[in-house]
Formats: C-alpha cells, structure tokens, sequence
C-alpha cells in the first residue's frame, strides 16, 4: 500500500510516518522545512498551496491513501498570515485531492465556494 502523507515533519506525521513504515507501507511524506528523520521514506519538500507542485506529486506517486497531517498551528503564525493558515487548516483537509492556491484575495479551491 503506498500513503501519501503530508505534515510528515510535525508531531502527528512523524508519528504516522513511523507506523505506516512498520507496516511495511510505502511511504512519500511530504514536509516543508523540518525534513523527517526516519528511514524508509520518499521525501518530498513542497509548498502544499502550489496547486501544481501537489498535483504532479499526486499524479507521480499514485497514492492508495492520502493522510493529511499537515497544519499550522502556532496561533501567532495563524494570525499573521491567515491565507496560509485557511488553505493549511481549512482548504485542504476537506479536499487534499483538488488542487489550492493562494491568491490576493483569499484561497481558492474549485468547486467549494464557501472559501
């Protein structure tokens, strides 16, 4: 089985990456700054708002599941960029299999218009 993992970096990720390997799972974990530590995955450092970036990384992986542990969750960051903050902690938990960007005026994910 091969797992698609975001937040791979943070505490629950890091968590998921250990077990999911223990399992024998195939897994491409993905992270942003802090690059994960345990053998055995396929890491892959992208920003998760790059709709392009995450699509190709989708398409290339071929994710059985996708198990998102992505967030951001420091209030002070939330606050100081709530565009980050609404497509980590809102857009794409909802949807991580359609495609998020970041734009002047807000997030955007096609075919949810309460964002």
């Amino acid at each position: 089985m091969t797992i698609f993992l975001t937040g791979a970096s943070g505490l629950l990720g890091n968590a998921l990456a250990t077990a999911f390997t223990k399992s024998g799972w195939t897994v491409h974990a993905v992270h942003n700054k802090r690059k994960p530590t345990q053998p055995g995955l396929h890491l892959h450092k992208i920003d998760l708002t790059d709709s392009k970036e995450l699509r190709h990384l989708l398409n290339c992986s071929k994710p059985d599941s996708i198990v998102n542990a992505a967030a951001l969750s420091v209030p002070a960051k939330c606050q100081e960029d709530p565009l980050l903050s609404k497509a980590l902690n809102v857009a794409l938990p909802n949807e991580p299999h359609k495609p998020i960007w970041r734009t002047q005026t807000g997030v955007r994910n096609p075919g949810r218009r309460d964002l």
